[in-house]
């Protein structure tokens, strides 16, 4: 199940049980309930090897590719809104989008880098 249909995939009881990285945040826990967190992840930043950029602030007139309804979509909407974003359902869409050049650089948890 994709970041962005977690929750309406619980609330409609198509399943029972979320186990992946799933951040709560206060939006979320209006509607579904949290146990207490397996596992701390972090969001990171990939870029290609060739590429310049070091921090956010590099980001800047570059493209960041995203996955919706992620906490990095949410993270980078809300505190960098003048960064340019596209953003994708699935992570492979999100990865192939890096690899054929769409994008300058892809956020995500660190996990999944």
């Amino acid at each position: 199940v994709e970041a962005a249909n977690r929750v309406e995939f619980l609330k409609s009881n198509k399943v029972d049980i979320i186990l992946a990285n799933f951040t709560q945040t206060p939006q979320r826990a209006e509607q579904v309930d949290f146990c207490l967190p397996y596992m701390k992840v972090a969001l990171g930043v990939a870029v290609p090897k060739d590429s310049n950029i070091t921090s956010v602030e590099d980001l800047k007139d570059k493209t960041l590719l995203l996955n919706k309804g992620t906490t990095a979509d949410a993270y980078f909407t809300q505190n960098y809104p003048d960064i340019k974003t596209l953003k994708y359902d699935q992570n492979t869409e999100t990865f192939a989008a890096l690899m054929d050049k769409r994008g300058d650089a892809l956020s995500h948890d660190n996990t999944l880098l």
